[in-house]
């Protein structure tokens, strides 16, 4: 089973660009910096990959604002 439609994968890629990852609330980016340091990683590379993986995932959910839900499950994603 296809969890998701091209359809819904185009109208996501559509929308990424103005999803915004709550930059004038820096809470969120906190919450990646210190679950990857509690996983022992150091790279803001991965940071970064798990902020974008949580904008992913609110576009996918046709959303283009990031939540926490997003910002816990694109840790879980990437740094877990």
């Amino acid at each position: 089973p296809t969890l998701f439609s091209r359809e819904d994968i185009a109208a996501a890629a559509a929308l990424l660009p103005l999803v915004d990852a709550g930059s004038s609330d820096d809470s969120r980016l906190r919450t990646l910096v210190h679950t990857a340091e509690l996983y022992g990683i150091s790279s803001l590379r991965a940071v970064r990959a798990a902020l974008r993986a949580a904008r992913g995932i609110a576009a996918l959910d046709g959303r283009v604002v990031v939540n926490d839900a997003d910002v816990a499950t694109a840790a879980a994603l990437v740094l877990g």
